[in-house]
């Protein structure tokens, strides 16, 4: 074997001349994987946005509904013969039998005297009253709307609780605010009802950006103020970018609630900078690049084959 044969043989393992063109390929087919893939994250991304967007209005919705049940109830309550006739011994009987049929804890509470006059988990009227509202919950009470407190720690049954109460006016002034206390095991429930897409979280935080009840972790996150409060953004609803309590960046929708003034925010980790388009273009790419220099090195070794072939029958 002569130094032309072998380096006859030596080329033929080598990339053809045309090695460029599938450079040129690769290069198309990196950009045509980055665009496609860069769309499709994107498409997707605004897909789960939108899904936030109506969670948070299913989930105010839920919410509105139950407490708007206890408003009207109150209402209704409140419509008694014997509390217009201020009969308050007897009316107390008719509260009681409210408070076990719908297992609530009805309260009386004397507006200008800020005191209550009677406590259904009592057994009787209270004689002193007891503290029932801050001062400046007082000063927001107003005679067409109903009371909706924030979160606040009931230490009678050592929970957390929220109240929820009608004015009872008489010439424009409010004399009583005749009030129930909820769980919010059972604002807990609405909001789990609201979350319906994978990988998302949906909570509501009161007034001061307390957290009301949580799709996950309630337990864990439920008592504590939220990293940012949606309640005092200018914005009655929209989206932003937060984090958690850990710090994980996140996207979120929120929409409070014209009635109670809490919100509901919905989110979800922040994908936005994912590099997975890029890390898949290159795939593409690398594997045009190999597949092609391996046809490239096959084919030229077919041909080799072929003539070497040939110049044995010659001789």
């Amino acid at each position: 074997m002569d130094f032309a044969d072998t380096q006859q043989r030596a080329s033929a393992l080598r990339l053809p001349s045309k090695a460029w063109l599938i450079a040129l390929i690769a290069a198309f087919v990196f950009a045509l994987a980055f665009a496609s893939m860069r769309e499709a994250s994107e498409r997707s991304h605004e897909e789960v946005l939108t899904a936030l967007d109506a969670q948070v209005r299913f989930a105010v919705i839920s919410v509105d509904t139950r407490i708007e049940v206890e408003i009207q109830q109150l209402r209704d309550l409140a419509a008694s013969e014997r509390f217009k006739r201020r009969e308050f011994d007897e009316f107390f009987k008719e509260a009681r039998a409210f408070a076990q049929r719908t297992r609530r804890q009805v309260v009386l509470f004397d507006v200008p005297r800020n005191t209550q006059v009677f406590n259904t988990a009592y057994d009787a009227r209270l004689a002193d009253g007891a503290r029932f509202m801050q001062k400046s919950e007082l000063d927001s009470l107003r005679p067409d709307r109903p009371y909706i407190s924030n979160l606040f720690y009931a230490p009678l049954v050592q929970k957390n609780l929220i109240a929820v109460g009608v004015p009872v006016t008489e010439g424009g002034r409010i004399l009583y605010l005749l009030g129930v206390a909820l769980d919010p095991a059972e604002i807990l429930s609405a909001v789990k009802e609201a979350t319906l897409t994978k990988g998302t979280v949906t909570a509501v935080v009161d007034r001061n950006g307390v957290i009301l009840a949580r799709s996950a972790e309630n337990d864990r996150y439920a008592g504590r103020e939220a990293p940012a409060n949606a309640t005092k953004r200018p914005e009655k609803s929209g989206r932003y970018k937060s984090a958690t309590f850990d710090g994980v960046p996140i996207d979120l929708s929120y929409l409070q609630s014209e009635l109670t003034g809490w919100a509901a925010v919905s989110f979800v980790p922040d994908r936005s900078d994912s590099k997975w388009p890029l890390a898949a273009a290159l795939i593409a790419a690398l594997a045009v690049v190999l597949l092609g220099s391996i046809r490239a090195i096959v084919s030229n070794a077919g041909r080799r084959r072929a003539t070497d072939s040939g110049s044995a029958d010659k001789e």
